[in-house]
């Protein structure tokens, strides 16, 4: 039990540490090339000229034709994500392969380096979930209660990556839980909790990196104030889904657009140029602009307007239209400027006495970006962990609350979970369908059953079904073509006039109650079996083919559901 205890411990450490060094360079890496390839005076609003604007246009430009050429090597030449880390988890998986987890960072630090308005946190979550695939397979030799399953080393990654970049390990570690692996059982939260509190210790203690918003509010929240949070709740929920059908609505645009998937991100680039030419505070991950924000009051309402929907729209093109990067932290600028909006309006009417602009701002954060990740727990704690503040944090969970109850009434739990429902994954009836939709009854076929010729007597079919116990034969042509079934109750009554023992079967054949094909889920049979009766189903090669391939007995379907739900049960209560 020790040594069980101390190789998991172990793994869950060697994932945490390796995810905190890789986040640290991949944040820092993304940082320099923005220093280094966007213009310094423009971005803080200072004078530009001729040569300055090409490096705005072009530079976006070139960074998504290079990220996009370099995405046609990941598997389906796509940039993967958060999504696809949550189908793994879901599946009971826990491989990504190395190759498509290199590539996806790759792309994607390319493309943020290049001024993106598009997040680092949806790389980082898949580049954590890789490492994590990647170190839970060393251990292969073990005996399996030995090992760190699949899908909690998938969870360890995600939950370094999110402890490392926002010097948050309880968010990182509800993160994993809330969004990845959808449980909280212990054998999963242990191993969690210590890779995210590695890479806090690394980020924090090792580097010595600030938090990522450091919010220093003392004062307090005065009641009257609490109808604002209601107001940013509400109204943070639209906010939030303008975001994701945006993105969603670019994504579409995107596949009827007649281009190579690989330039598409270079037309990204450009339409951003365009848009930060007038609004710089568009590109990149927007700190700086955030910071302003809530410290220091520094935009004027109409700039704050102004800049909100330039990113919604800036966010859309480059996280929608490219299909490179997160929305995650967008969403957190996002948010932060709309609460801004809510706070200016609310102070000019209360004073700043009674309506703290910072509270506003800071719930507006988590009132759009908790919807959009799927994450409420999570945002809660992450600015109670970046704040201190009680009275912040029970305002940030008013506000919270009422925008999800908003976004997901009006678009679902999460911009993931519908991303995984246009792939014909549908979270919301729980990973139990999702795993019986994963098995399909090729799986479970039986080819031993009683096969009838169709010129075959009655007295013939008689004597095989009596000498097999059969309830049921199945009459088959001799191309293998299914023609129907013959029950034993119809025999028997045939059996009662002589004159029918010689007539052939094809006379008496009937069309059977329920038909499956190879194809057909456990899911699907379940569903399909509601109202039969009957001791066994025909399963045809193809729903369009009338070959038959076997059959399947309603036991076995309903033994291979509970086994499925059984297995389930076990992963999310196991204790350790």
């Amino acid at each position: 039990m020790i040594m069980r205890i101390l190789l998991i411990s172990g793994a869950a450490l060697a994932i945490g540490l390796v995810t905190a060094f890789c986040a640290v360079f991949f944040v820092d890496a993304i940082n320099y090339l923005n220093r280094f390839l966007l213009p310094g005076a423009w971005r803080t609003g200072g004078q530009i000229d001729w040569s300055t604007v090409l490096t705005i246009l072009m530079v976006p430009v070139a960074g998504g034709l290079v990220a996009g050429q370099m995405r046609r090597l990941i598997d389906g030449a796509r940039v993967q994500g958060p999504a696809d880390v949550i189908e793994l988890a879901q599946l009971g998986k826990g491989e990504i392969p190395l190759r498509n987890g290199i590539f996806t960072a790759l792309s994607s630090l390319i493309w943020l380096g290049a001024g993106a308005s598009a997040g680092q946190y949806g790389p980082l979550v898949h580049l954590g979930a890789t490492i994590g695939g990647v170190l839970g397979r060393v251990d292969k030799w073990l005996r399996e209660d030995f090992r760190l399953p699949g899908p909690v080393a998938l969870g360890c990654g995600v939950a370094a990556a999110i402890a490392t970049v926002f010097s948050a390990p309880i968010a990182g570690v509800v993160f994993a839980h809330e969004v990845v692996l959808r449980h909280y059982s212990l054998r999963a939260f242990a191993p969690v909790t210590i890779a995210a509190t590695a890479g806090y210790l690394v980020s924090f203690w090792l580097f010595e990196r600030p938090p990522l918003f450091f919010v220093a509010l003392e004062a307090g929240a005065h009641p009257v104030a609490y109808g604002g949070f209601v107001v940013i709740g509400l109204f943070g929920g639209v906010v939030s889904l303008l975001c994701m059908r945006a993105v969603l609505q670019a994504g579409a645009l995107a596949d009827k657009t007649p281009l190579h998937d690989s330039l598409k991100p270079g037309i990204a680039g450009l339409l951003l140029g365009v848009i930060a030419l007038g609004v710089p505070q568009v590109t990149g991950l927007g700190i700086g602009p955030m910071q302003s924000v809530i410290v220091a009051d520094g935009f004027p309402m109409a700039q704050l307007l102004l800049i909100l929907i330039a990113k919604i729209l800036a966010t859309a093109i480059c996280a929608g239209y490219a299909r490179i990067g997160g929305v995650f932290a967008p969403a957190l600028f996002i948010g932060t400027f709309f609460g801004a909006i809510v706070g200016g309006a609310a102070a000019a009417t209360l004073g700043s006495d009674l309506a703290v602009p910072a509270f506003y701002a800071i719930c507006g954060l988590a009132a759009v970006t908790s919807p959009v990740v799927g994450a409420p727990l999570t945002t809660i704690l992450i600015v109670f962990e970046l704040t201190r503040n009680y009275e912040l944090t029970t305002a940030v969970m008013v506000s919270v609350v009422l925008a999800n109850l908003v976004a997901g009434r009006f678009f679902g739990r999460s911009l993931f979970d519908v991303q995984l429902l246009q792939q014909g994954i549908d979270l919301s009836q729980g990973r139990e369908m999702i795993l019986l939709q994963q098995h399909r009854l090729r799986e479970y076929l039986q080819t031993d059953f009683v096969a009838l010729a169709p010129d075959m007597t009655i007295r013939q079919a008689q004597r095989m079904m009596g000498e097999r116990n059969a309830g049921e034969g199945y009459v088959i042509a001799q191309d293998n073509r299914f023609l129907g079934v013959l029950q034993a109750g119809q025999l028997l009554a045939l059996g009662d006039r002589p004159e029918a023992r010689e007539e052939s079967v094809s006379a008496h054949v009937a069309a059977p109650q329920l038909v499956f094909s190879l194809q057909t889920t456990v899911w699907e049979a379940m569903e399909g079996m509601a109202g039969f009766v009957g001791e066994t189903i025909p399963v045809l090669n193809d729903e369009d083919d009338a070959q038959l391939a076997g059959i399947v007995t309603e036991a076995m379907i309903v033994h291979a559901s509970v086994e499925i739900s059984r297995r389930l049960r076990q992963e999310e209560n196991a204790t350790g």
